[in-house]
C-alpha cells in the first residue's frame, strides 16, 4: 500500500520541514507523498485526506505541537525501539504508521489493552461499527453496537433522558454523553464512542446547522465530547464524522 503523510504546521517553509522528512525517512518511514500544511489550510486536510485514502494511500498526521521538542535538536531512529519512540513521542496525533489502517491500529491497540469496544451511532448509520469489524479478528475486542437513529431509541436503548432530548435537542453535546454513558453503563465495553449530527441535506427544524455534529468518546474514568461542522454532502459529511470517531478512539487508547 502506498503511504502519505500529512504535517500541520502553525507556520511552513521553515528549516524544520526538511528536518522532519529527513528524520522520518532514517527512521524507516517512506513516504510517497508528504504534504505540509499551514493553520491557515488546516480546512484541506478533509479534501486531502479523502483524495489520499480513495487512491488508495495510508495516511500519517503530525501535528506541530508534537514536534517542537522532538527536532530539538533533529533526531533519527536506527533500531525497532526508537522507531516505536516515534508513537510515544507524537501520541494521539499519530494514527496510522506503515501500512495499517485507523480501524486496524484501533482494533491492535484494543487487543493490546484486552479490551472491549461500544459503538452508539445516530447519523452515522453504523459506518464506525462497519469500519471496525471489517479488521479481521476484530470479534476479540467488538462488544456491540447500537444504530439508535430514532429519539426513542435512544431513550430505550441507551438511556439518553427524555429531558435532555427536549431541552437539548438530539444534536447536542449532553445527547452525545449520555449515548456514551449508556454504553458504558452496562459494564461491557472499557471504552464507547457515540455519534449524533445532521448530515443534511437539509437541518431538522432547529436551526442547527447542517454539517454539525457531537462525538463522545470515553471509559469509566473520563468521557469527552468534541464538536465540529463538517462540510460537503450528507455522505462526505458522515464519512468525515466516521473518520474522526476513530481518530479519537485511538487517541483515548493512548491517554489511559
Amino acid at each position: 500500500m502506498a503511504k502519505a503523510c500529512i504535517l500541520l504546521k502553525k507556520t511552513v517553509g521553515t528549516d524544520n520541514d526538511a528536518a522532519v522528512i529527513n528524520a522520518l525517512k532514517n527512521s524507516g518511514y517512506s513516504f510517497d507523498k508528504f504534504h505540509i500544511l499551514s493553520q491557515l489550510e488546516k480546512e484541506k486536510i478533509t479534501d486531502l485526506f479523502e483524495e489520499l485514502t480513495q487512491s488508495g494511500y495510508s495516511v500519517l498526521f503530525l501535528a506541530e505541537e508534537s514536534l517542537n521538542e522532538w527536532l530539538k535538536p533533529p533526531i533519527s531512529f536506527e533500531n525497532e525501539r526508537d522507531k516505536q519512540g516515534l508513537m510515544n513521542t507524537f501520541g494521539d496525533t499519530v494514527y496510522a504508521l506503515n501500512e495499517k489502517n485507523i480501524e486496524e491500529a484501533l482494533v491492535q491497540r484494543l487487543k493490546e489493552r484486552k479490551w472491549k469496544i461500544s459503538v452508539a451511532e445516530s447519523f452515522t448509520g453504523g459506518g464506525i461499527a462497519k469500519r471496525i469489524t471489517s479488521v479481521s479478528g476484530a470479534s476479540e475486542v467488538y462488544f456491540e453496537g447500537v444504530n439508535a437513529y430514532n429519539e426513542a431509541s435512544k431513550i430505550k436503548r441507551l438511556g439518553v433522558s427524555k429531558a435532555t432530548l427536549d431541552e437539548k435537542g438530539a444534536v447536542s453535546e449532553e445527547t452525545a454523553f449520555e449515548m456514551a454513558r449508556g454504553l458504558l453503563s452496562t459494564g461491557d465495553c472499557n471504552v464507547a464512542v457515540a455519534t449524533t449530527g445532521l448530515a443534511g441535506p437539509n437541518s431538522d427544524g432547529s436551526g442547527k446547522p447542517v454539517g454539525l455534529c457531537y462525538i463522545s468518546v470515553g471509559t469509566n474514568e473520563k468521557i469527552e465530547v468534541f464538536r465540529y461542522v463538517f462540510e460537503g454532502a450528507r455522505k462526505k459529511i458522515t464519512e468525515t464524522a466516521i473518520e474522526y470517531a476513530l481518530f479519537h478512539v485511538f487517541g483515548t487508547l493512548n491517554d489511559v
